[in-house]
């Protein structure tokens, strides 16, 4: 309930950026679960004012194999001790909810706390672990500029979106900035890629769609009404 309430609060308090991203292979992980839950498509929201990241895998697939399922809730209500899963070892240090879609199928709403824009390492972590992408953010004047590697995440041209490709003197500096940062973890990728958000927008909205045909050895997930709600908060 307390879940539905944040949700709402959010929904209805702020307008959103929205920006689609192209059809990909890459899985879900859903660190560190361990590849328990894939998804056909991510929602990566950043409510800036609320200090609050929202992260929406939307039409849920499970790893095949037997006792997962109680695996997954036990990741989410701590029931499933003697596997060693407490609860919000999923995603998220806020909580995390399993809800039905209105498609039939579920979403998974992994919530974090975040220090506005500046927290630029936790921005790094977020968007890394949405889209597997080595990251590296930072302000400059009024700008959010992030940085990542691979092609670009852009399909379609946003008017709110400075996106461009970095030149190669571009992408060593970036790189050194990477590391002097993040001491002893490397970049897992080359930084080709920059998008600028304004500031003033209080919303960042982020949508990743995946290729379900690469989903092999995964199957849809299905949840008995019994089995719901599932969702664990710890707020404030």
């Amino acid at each position: 309930m307390r879940m539905r309430i944040l949700l709402l609060l959010i929904t209805l308090s702020l307008a959103s950026c929205y920006v689609l991203l192209p059809r990909t292979n890459i899985r879900d992980g859903f660190t560190p679960a361990g590849g328990l839950l894939t998804s056909e498509n991510v929602k990566l929201q950043f409510y800036w004012e609320l200090g609050v990241v929202v992260r929406t895998n939307e039409n849920l697939y499970l790893r095949d194999g037997y006792g997962n399922k109680d695996l997954l809730v036990g990741a989410i209500d701590g029931t499933n001790a003697k596997n060693r899963t407490q609860p919000m070892n999923l995603c998220g240090d806020i909580g995390v909810s399993i809800e039905p879609s209105k498609e039939g199928t579920f979403d998974a709403k992994c919530v974090w706390r975040i220090d506005g824009w500046h927290d630029v390492n936790k921005i790094d972590y977020l968007v890394d672990e949405a889209f597997f992408r080595a990251v590296f953010t930072k302000v400059i004047d009024k700008e959010l500029h992030v940085y990542y590697s691979g092609d670009s995440l852009l399909e379609t041209p946003d008017p709110a979106v400075v996106y461009r490709k970095l030149t190669p003197e571009e992408s060593k500096k970036i790189h050194a900035e990477f590391e002097e940062r993040n001491v002893g973890t490397p970049a897992h990728g080359t930084f080709i890629n920059e998008m600028i958000f304004p500031l003033d927008m209080p919303v960042y909205t982020i949508t990743y769609h995946r290729n379900v045909k690469d989903f092999k050895g995964y199957e849809p997930l299905e949840l008995d009404a019994s089995e719901l709600p599932l969702e664990h908060f710890d707020l404030p």
